[in-house]
């Protein structure tokens, strides 16, 4: 079954992607998928995710960051 969202206008896409890399997007709000071949026998290959929010603290100076 297709997402909802698999058809948004790739303008649209853009924006969400660009708000997601600046940090407007809270970690676990959005990702970002790569369209595949639903119909495949290959279930693993169905809109693998290609980009995630995940706030993370580094070790070496302490500050939060987008990853």
């Amino acid at each position: 079954m297709n997402s909802p969202w698999r058809d948004r206008p790739i303008s649209e896409s853009l924006k969400l992607f660009e708000d997601m890399k600046s940090g407007l997007v809270e970690e676990g709000k959005a990702t970002l998928r790569m369209k595949q071949d639903m119909q495949s026998d290959n279930y693993n290959m169905y809109d693998l995710i290609a980009y995630r929010i995940k706030v993370s603290t580094w070790l070496d100076d302490f500050n939060y960051s987008n990853l």
